[in-house]
Order: C-alpha cells, then sequence, then structure tokens
C-alpha cells in the first residue's frame, strides 16, 4: 500500500481502472498510465487523485516516466510493467530492478545483495507454492472460458519472468522449480 505502480497497454490499464474504481482495491496504491500523460484531462485526473505525485510539466510522454520515477523512488515504493522499461530504457540504466510477478520493482541504485536476497526468498517461497495462490491454475477442460486461460498466461508470464531473473543472478535451480510451476499452469 502507498506505492507508485506504472502501468501500459490497453488490458492493463483497464483492469486497473476496474480493480481501483469499482472493485475498490488499490487502497492508497497510485497507479498511472504514463503513456497517457499527453492527454491534459488525464494529467489533471492523476493530480487530483494524487497530488503526492507532482508531476512534471514537461513529463508528458512514456519515454520520460525516468523523471517520475526518480522523483518517487526514494520516497515510496515504485512498481512498473516491463512494458514501461522498454519505453523508457533509462529506467533499467538508472536503477536496480527486480520481478515481482508481472511487474518489476525499481529500486534505487545499488545494494544488490539485499535486493537479492529478497528475491530469492520470495522465489524459493512461490516455487513451494506459498504466497501466490493462482499461480498454479487448476487445469479447466479444452474450450476453457477466456478469462480463465488469460489468467493462467498472465501467472506463465510472470513466473517466467521470476525464472528469467533467477537465472540472471546465477541461480538456475531455483529457475527450473519456476519454470515447472508454469508448466503445471497452462490450461
Amino acid at each position: 500500500d502507498g506505492a507508485l505502480v506504472l502501468v501500459s497497454g490497453d488490458v492493463p490499464v483497464q483492469a486497473a481502472q476496474v480493480a481501483c474504481s469499482a472493485g475498490r482495491a488499490c487502497g492508497r496504491r497510485a497507479i498511472v498510465a504514463p503513456g497517457m500523460l499527453f492527454l491534459d484531462w488525464y494529467r489533471a485526473e492523476v493530480a487530483a487523485r494524487y497530488p503526492e505525485l507532482q508531476l512534471p510539466g514537461d513529463v508528458r510522454t512514456i519515454r520520460a516516466v525516468g523523471r517520475i520515477v526518480e522523483a518517487q523512488v526514494g520516497q515510496r515504493p515504485v512498481f512498473a510493467l516491463p512494458s514501461v522499461l522498454v519505453r523508457d530504457p533509462s529506467i533499467a540504466d538508472r536503477f536496480a530492478l527486480e520481478p515481482s510477478l508481472l511487474l518489476v520493482r525499481v529500486l534505487p541504485p545499488g545494494g544488490d545483495d539485499p535486493q537479492h536476497a529478497r528475491f530469492v526468498a520470495h522465489a524459493t517461497a512461490l516455487a513451494a507454492g506459498e504466497g501466490c495462490e493462482g499461480c498454479v491454475a487448476p487445469r479447466g477442460p479444452r474450450g476453457w472460458p477466456s478469462f480463465e486461460g488469460q489468467t493462467a498466461r498472465q501467472y506463465e508470464a510472470a513466473l517466467a519472468n521470476e525464472a528469467a531473473f533467477a537465472r540472471s543472478i546465477g541461480r538456475p535451480d531455483l529457475a527450473a522449480r519456476l519454470l515447472a510451476l508454469r508448466v503445471a499452469a497452462a490450461p
């Protein structure tokens, strides 16, 4: 709670809107779609909803969202969809990154050892089936309804994200255990 979450793309943006408005599930999380910052009405909505963000007036594109991250990363947890990091590669160049299922947590630069230790503890619990009840989705009949199939594919992508990071920090054993969960989740 209290995190800044940067989303991009129609489905993630719409899912966040439904979760935050209809489901009231966002708490004090600031959910921002940086690709919409060029729209004056959206900037006004973000400013009214999250006045503590203090968006720089010249940040009107997703390619400059690193400036928002820079201002917020020391004040609150910052998470982003990987697609946001692709659009503004300066974030990956300037900050430490840690996967968190479908999101990536953006951390201040440096301090890799605690970051990796925290990730390893989280991923080990995940590989043991703890902390993510939906990661091993029940197998359904052929022609599974679209929603359940899409949800299972999202979990597959999240586990692949976690496995790729585990490999990058020299933990292929952990990556293999996470990928085994991904296969089990496929409908």
